[in-house]
């Protein structure tokens, strides 16, 4: 009973302990795991209202949008090559 034990704990001091104790099964790697993934936790719900901030923000709006179909759907030509060897078509292709 004098002795400094708790009834029950098998010879240690008490519950809590000195705090490199509790932490010493823990190694490097563990605790830079650990902070990754708090990190992590941390960044990706920030990162998606920024993005959803910024998405909203880029949007036109709908009385500024263009008319669809307005304009007829113009077919290019069917393109030549302008050399040719035994396995391979060249062609130039540029916009007007």
């Amino acid at each position: 009973m004098g002795n400094g034990r708790v009834a029950g704990d098998g010879g240690e001091r008490g519950r809590g302990g000195r705090l490199s104790d509790r932490f010493s099964s823990l190694s490097r790697r563990d605790v830079l795991k650990a902070g990754v993934f708090a990190g992590a936790a941390i960044a990706l719900p920030a990162q998606r209202l920024v993005s959803a901030r910024s998405a909203l923000v880029g949007r036109m709006a709908q009385s500024q949008l263009p008319v669809p179909f307005t304009i007829p759907f113009a077919i290019p030509p069917v393109a030549v090559p302008y050399r040719t060897d035994a396995t391979t078509d060249y062609y130039k292709i540029w916009m007007s």
